[in-house]
């Protein structure tokens, strides 16, 4: 911490000689991550972890490292899963090379991979990139292995490139063995071991607004943030809020001059699919800084402190953001509406706990205490985050309840499917669009804008929504 400390200061001397001592450190910050963002934009880091994606197909992917990434996939038919690594090397031999493929060796010994779709068409000039299947039984031997070697070699197996494994290669691989469909927890998270610890980490919710345009989507959030500068209780925090439009038209990102003008507070990612939209919130970001050659976190729920400590006023509004999340959902997608409201209560070092509030059904009483629900222990949700899930059921969700005497039971609620509460805006073509956002003085800029980086690609071949 003291190298990085001195690190800072040595940059903050020489950004202040530049641009003057009057310069925050706000705006520092600011520089210093849009500085990497061409290099890393916003990456999911999953060198030290695994991370969890679910398709709206209802499929589950994860991801882990440290070394090339390693996708696990569960179909929604209950098949075994099958797992795939994703190559990409460049290097000048690639060039002239012909009949290219990748290997791995673990402890020496050769695992078979088979390429998805034509080796010929992974390789480009100096690049070779695409994805493989491993066996199982290959994920498990690298699991116990000590030393890997990952490799790129020529029709005539003469070796052109090859990265060694790290250290915590089998561990990684460890990880991705157990990870099984009651590990995902929310979109990139599966669950920690304690609720307190999940109920802490960033939340990405995602949704799916049928016959509903990304242009339509995009508008109502801009109008949204409209809302919040004008009403007497919130203007004050939402005046210096701007909502900047990337050069890449599914993405949008609430920026404010209060927090720093280059450091998103929340981005949107509005993805066509099937005729409608899917949308994305991510509200925590990764960068990596090319000075310091690390990756630093900032966002709503969480951010570093040595870089800003303002995580207590992103964290104060991000339940406004969750809401407005299931406010549009509820207007533009029919959705469940489930006879009760909820109250919650956040416990030190237990999670979230749910009651019922108010009850429009026998079958729950006012204080009934949701434990679970379809399996799933509702500790470990935010609270919008629950209620998001709800709207979003397509039948009956079981419920386990604690009622005022302790007893414990499970009841099946079904919702009433409602539509939705408004029709959604006129639709918009690009010229119509690019007015709109003129008019309003949004606009667009590589520098200010992060995007996800590899979380596309690495869940493309699960989900068609990122082909």
């Amino acid at each position: 911490m003291m190298k990085q400390e001195g690190f800072m200061m040595a940059y903050w001397e020489r950004m202040s000689m530049m641009y003057g001592k009057g310069l925050t450190g706000l705006l520092l910050c600011g520089v210093l991550l849009a500085g990497g963002a061409a290099e890393a934009s916003g990456e999911f880091s999953y060198k030290s972890a695994v991370l969890a994606h679910r398709a709206p197909d209802g499929s589950l992917g994860f991801v882990a490292g440290p070394d090339l990434p390693v996708l696990k996939v569960y179909a929604v038919d209950g098949a075994a899963p099958v797992y795939y690594i994703r190559f990409e090397a460049k290097k000048g031999t690639f060039k002239k090379a012909a009949g290219l493929h990748a290997r791995i060796l673990a402890d020496g010994q050769e695992i078979s991979l088979t390429p998805v779709g034509d080796e010929e068409r992974m390789h480009s000039s100096k690049w070779f990139e695409g994805w493989y299947r491993l066996p199982a039984d290959g994920v498990a031997a690298m699991g116990g292995a000590a030393e890997f070697s990952f490799q790129v070699v020529d029709a005539g197996n003469q070796v052109l490139w090859t990265q060694k494994g790290k250290l915590k290669t089998a561990e990684a691989m460890q990880k991705i063995t157990k990870a099984a469909p009651q590990d995902y927890l929310r979109e990139g998270r599966i669950r920690a071991e304690s609720a307190a610890e999940s109920v802490r980490a960033d939340s990405r919710p995602r949704v799916f607004l049928p016959a509903v345009t990304p242009e339509t989507v995009q508008v109502r959030i801009y109008d949204y943030l409209e809302e919040l500068k004008k009403d007497k209780e919130t203007k004050a925090d939402w005046q210096g809020f701007t909502l900047y439009v990337h050069t890449n038209k599914r993405i949008l990102v609430a920026m404010g001059d209060s927090i720093g003008d280059s450091i998103p507070l929340v981005t949107f990612e509005t993805i066509p699919y099937q005729g409608g939209t899917l949308l994305a919130m991510m509200k925590d970001q990764e960068y990596y800084d090319k000075y310091a050659k690390q990756f630093f976190t900032v966002g709503m729920m969480t951010a570093d402190g040595f870089v800003i400590d303002l995580t207590p006023a992103w964290r104060g509004t991000a339940d406004r953001w969750d809401g407005f999340l299931n406010q549009l959902y509820r207007e533009m997608s029919p959705h469940a509406e489930f006879p009760f409201d909820i109250s919650d209560k956040s416990v030190k070092g237990e999670g979230n706990r749910f009651f019922i509030k108010e009850s429009r059904t026998a079958q729950l009483t006012a204080g009934d205490e949701i434990l679970a629900v379809d399996g799933a222990s509702a500790a470990w949700y935010k609270p919008n985050e629950l209620r998001l899930v709800l709207l979003q059921k397509q039948g009956p969700a079981l419920f386990r309840i604690r009622r005022a005497d302790g007893r414990e039971e499970e009841i099946s609620v079904a919702p009433e499917m409602t539509a939705p509460a408004r029709m959604p805006a006129e639709m918009m073509d690009d010229e119509k669009r690019g007015a709109y956002f003129a008019e309003k003085k949004a606009r667009g800029s590589e520098s200010y804008v992060h995007t996800q980086g590899n979380y596309p690609q690495l869940f493309s071949l699960m989900d068609e929504s990122y082909r």
